[in-house]
């Protein structure tokens, strides 16, 4: 049975992967094969419809109800009694100067509800553009914005959609090491990579991502990353 289907003839998803705490979990796969669609879903900006593409909206209780059994039914109850707390990057930076407007200290003063602009601005390189205004800012500079935005957020699951796209191979291995150090017992990292160095590297546990572009997607059992 489908998690999520566009449309009639459209591109349906089967099957979702499941973030595990204190690991890293990575998706991999090629493009259009529902990788941005299922983390969607799990960070709550996508309501599934279960193959029934004029459903308007579904409640927790049938997300539950589905996923009777499996990891999934945990991680929707953990979400319906906001025992699980997300923070979701998505994938295209390039259109934040679009919806955002002002500096880039007064967007991250806006979503920190940790009090540690200062610290997350120092690791991730970020102090030089501060005072700049967002339209202003490279490709590299406002995926740095983008992933500081998110962990500057009280959570204990962090969504990360393709984070070291823009991003130099410096830049890529500071990124890396940021994100891995976010999992512990108390909280979870979910990651979408093209790099498979960069993967390798971050991820503890990964998804594989299979089926036909543009056409089905299906998402494995969680697997070792070697």
């Amino acid at each position: 049975k489908p998690i999520h289907r566009y449309g009639e003839n459209k591109f349906v998803l089967y099957s979702l992967p499941t973030p595990t705490f204190g690991k890293v979990t990575g998706i991999l796969g090629v493009n259009g094969i529902g990788k941005s669609t299922a983390i969607k879903i799990l960070a709550s900006v996508l309501k599934p419809n279960f193959g029934d593409w004029d459903k308007k909206e579904t409640s927790y209780d049938e997300l539950i109800s589905f996923f009777k059994g499996t990891e999934a039914q945990g991680f929707f109850e953990k979400i319906k009694k906001e025992e699980i707390r997300i923070a979701y990057k998505p994938q295209q930076v390039d259109l934040i100067p679009k919806t955002t407007k002002g500096r880039v200290i007064d967007l991250l003063k806006r979503v920190d509800e940790k009090n540690g602009l200062k610290k997350i601005a120092s690791e991730l390189q970020l102090n030089e553009v501060l005072s700049n205004d967002i339209t202003e800012i490279s490709g590299g500079e406002l995926q740095r914005v983008a992933i500081a935005a998110t962990v500057l957020k009280n959570a204990n699951l962090y969504i990360f959609d393709e984070p070291t796209s823009y991003l130099d191979i410096k830049q890529r291995i500071n990124i890396s090491k940021f994100i891995k150090s976010l999992a512990n017992e108390d909280s979870s990292v979910l990651v979408v990579e093209h790099d498979l160095i960069i993967l390798d590297y971050i991820a503890d546990l990964v998804h594989l991502m299979y089926g036909k572009e543009e056409c089905y997607g299906i998402v494995s059992g969680v697997k070792p990353v070697r």
